[in-house]
């Protein structure tokens, strides 16, 4: 049998995405594609036979039933619901994705999850996939599914993961368990690609790079989040959302004389109304970062310290890459134990972006002895300047410690968790054995190590788009290149597999 593929789509404006896949086909000879399509435009045509289009809003809604009759696919046994036991709280936790609040009833998670597992159940077994590219990290029940059953059946994967340097994408098989590959030496004069490079420096505690070059700035980032968390509960948004679908219902009754739009449209209205009130009586329990800041501290930089770096929820950076610790609790926890008797004092600080959190969450962290929480509007750079290490699940701070020479002790899975001065933390044993090393005198993290591991990032990551816009797009690559290297990756990952 041929190459049958799973692909989730790309942001794809001008047939982008249709690009991308003719040169897979044109290296991999696919005999049928699996398409879940995210497009802008009319200009990504298939052929019928050759390819199949799923709808990403009826994939990340769950709106299978409006589209399939369940009643034609083949029930879930035990065997397949068992095996997928592992993975079942977290693809119904990615479920508060779709409103960033816990909305949904265990009843109703439970309802979800299993539609899904049976319609992507249903897509393997009927059309026989046998590689799944994903295009970002499966973060939404519904790609985080498509992950689970490709493990389980032991189907060949491709996970484009992001990178901290942008538009860089490091291809892998097992989130958990994929690092970038390096062997350390001895070597001195390690040289960087350009972007790798400016990164490298940008990061640097004594920089005279400007970080715009890489990032936006906070403000900014800050408006475009909290924009993106409270999307779905503005009430402003929500009614335009709501007359859209009533005139489009309207407009279909008037011209084909048939309400069926109509009825249809309605009855998606009143279900949003359910989710949506239950998000905004949920956004009115929380605590906002306001609150946070009145209950924190600042800090004393004369007394030894290690800092946790909270993260922004929900987000692939802890689900699913935090794995156990997306409860980051029990991460504080860990550290917190480890730390007693050694002088050393534990800060919490949150993430300048993270509007709320949990009613309980803030008061639960102050409850563990020798943990402060830290106001978010300390400046990032001075606690890192002084600290003697950080802490955090995944992300970039993990990669602005080890640059200025501080050790990192991570929670997550990731690609850095192979970089020099990072300590994969599990339990307090392995916590306190890292720590310990970290205070010798001897300990250091050689700078040429470091680049070493940056030399190796660049040699396995390749610059892409996939989210493509004009705003995104640079002089120093092309959207045609970038089509060429996200085609030319899945190939060579499927060769070398």
């Amino acid at each position: 049998m041929g190459i049958r593929m799973l692909f989730t789509g790309v942001d794809s404006i001008e047939g982008y995405q249709k690009k991308v896949l003719e040169r897979i086909d044109e290296r991999l000879h696919f005999e049928k594609c699996v398409l879940v399509q995210k497009v802008h435009d009319d200009l990504d045509i298939f052929e019928e036979e050759k390819y199949r289009l799923l709808n990403y809003d009826m994939c990340a809604h769950c709106r299978y039933e409006e589209f399939y009759d369940f009643n034609e696919f083949e029930p879930l046994s035990r065997e397949l619901v068992r095996q997928m036991a592992p993975y079942e709280n977290t693809a119904m936790r990615m479920l508060q994705r779709r409103y960033n609040f816990d909305v949904y009833e265990y009843d109703e998670q439970r309802r979800i999850y299993l539609q899904n597992l049976q319609f992507w159940n249903h897509i393997y077994e009927t059309e026989q996939i046998n590689y799944v590219v994903f295009t970002n990290i499966p973060h939404h029940t519904y790609d985080y599914m498509m992950y689970a059953l490709a493990k389980i059946k032991g189907i060949r994967t491709c996970v484009l993961e992001v990178t901290v340097v942008n538009e860089r994408y490091f291809a892998c098989e097992d989130l958990e368990q994929d690092v970038v590959r390096v062997t350390y030496n001895e070597e001195r004069d390690v040289k960087l690609p350009e972007d790798v490079e400016l990164y490298y420096q940008v990061k640097k505690l004594d920089t005279t790079e400007d970080r715009s070059k890489i990032e936006e700035p906070k403000k900014v980032h800050m408006k475009e989040q909290w924009d993106a968390y409270f999307t779905d509960i503005k009430r402003k948004k929500v009614y335009r959302r709501y007359l859209a679908k009533i005139k489009q219902g309207m407009k279909a009754a008037l011209l084909h004389h048939d309400t069926a739009v109509m009825t249809k449209n309605w009855a998606e209205i009143k279900e949003n109304q359910r989710y949506v009130g239950r998000a905004y009586r949920k956004y009115h329990t929380m605590i906002p970062i306001k609150t946070y800041d009145d209950m924190a501290q600042l800090p004393d930089y004369s007394k030894p310290y290690i800092v946790y770096f909270l993260h922004l929820q929900p987000e692939a950076t802890t689900l699913p890459m935090a794995g156990e610790f997306v409860d980051q609790i029990l991460a504080i926890k860990i550290l917190a134990k480890a730390l007693e008797g050694t002088g050393i004092q534990l800060y919490v600080k949150e993430h300048f972006v993270q509007p709320c959190r949990e009613s309980y969450f803030y008061s639960d962290i102050q409850k563990i002895k020798g943990v402060r929480l830290l106001k978010s509007t300390v400046d990032s750079k001075e606690l890192l300047r002084h600290c003697k290490g950080i802490s955090t699940c995944t992300g970039t701070v993990i990669l602005e410690a080890i640059i200025n020479g501080k050790p990192a002790f991570v929670f997550g899975n990731g690609m850095l968790n192979s970089a020099p001065g990072v300590f994969r933390i599990t339990n307090v044993e392995n916590c306190k054995a890292a720590l310990a090393c970290t205070q010798k005198e001897e300990f250091c993290i050689p700078e040429h190590h470091v680049r070493q591991f940056f030399k190796a990032f660049a040699e396995q990551t390749t610059a892409m788009y996939i989210y493509l816009n004009s705003e995104t797009i640079k002089e120093s690559l092309s959207v045609e290149q970038s089509g060429n290297n996200l085609a030319d990756t899945v190939v060579e990952w499927y060769q070398k597999s």
